[in-house]
């Protein structure tokens, strides 16, 4: 076998395996350190306003959308609450403390 095909052989080689082993790993390494968005958790902290309530439990309004609520018992609708938390899509609202106007 000729020393030029056997270089051109081994080339490939070298490039197939960097092209899909140590690329992809490396890939995967670099992937692996980056945080995947949760637009959920940026609701907690979110003012909403109560469009219904009733016995602790109704829904408010974030942004043009109606989400299911859980909360103190004697809120009104209208009213602007802040969301304490996620329950599955259930959010968890508090009232605004006075200080925090």
């Amino acid at each position: 076998m000729p020393e030029w095909l056997i270089w051109i052989i081994a080339g490939l080689v070298v490039f197939e395996l960097g092209e899909h082993v140590v690329f992809p790993l490396i890939w995967s390494l670099v992937q692996r350190k980056r945080r995947t968005p949760d637009p959920l958790a940026d609701l907690v902290g979110a003012r909403v306003r109560v469009a219904a309530w009733s016995q602790g439990r109704g829904q408010v309004y974030v942004g043009r959308e109606r989400w299911l609520a859980r909360g103190p018992v004697d809120l009104v609708a209208g009213e602007e609450v802040v969301v304490g938390g996620l329950q599955g899509m259930t959010l968890s609202v508090k009232r605004i403390d006075a200080g925090s106007k």
